[in-house]
């Protein structure tokens, strides 16, 4: 039974701080709710031409990474996006790891927000 038992809290620690994946029109009703923070993990040019309006850049890059997102509240809901969501998901697992519960991912990342008619901010 005491097996049973930590076997089922360790499966219910892992799933604790899974992100989510969210839609382009699913952040506005997310920002509105709660306090959020946007992370723009493409790189400083990419980020300077164009990016979700209130996104902070941190650059998904190993050195980083850790970093730039030292200073965020972990109780915060934080909203990953990179160029077409392949990064979002590493970028998640480290921030897991680091203590972040509520992680959403914008799904297929900056290019489905503009093919979705969502602008970008300069």
């Amino acid at each position: 039974m005491r097996r049973g038992v930590s076997l089922i809290l360790f499966f219910v620690f892992l799933s604790c701080g899974k992100a989510e994946y969210i839609t382009p029109a699913d952040i506005s009703s997310v920002i509105s709710s709660e306090k959020t923070v946007i992370i723009d993990l493409r790189n400083e040019k990419k980020f300077a031409d164009g990016h979700i309006k209130g996104a902070i850049n941190a650059e998904y890059h190993e050195a980083t990474f850790l970093r730039d997102i030292k200073n965020i509240d972990k109780e915060r809901t934080v909203i990953l996006y990179c160029g077409e969501g392949i990064k979002s998901d590493k970028a998640a697992d480290i921030m897991k790891k680091e203590g972040f519960r509520n992680i959403k991912i914008l799904s297929g990342g900056y290019a489905r927000w503009l093919s979705e008619g969502f602008y970008g901010e300069k």
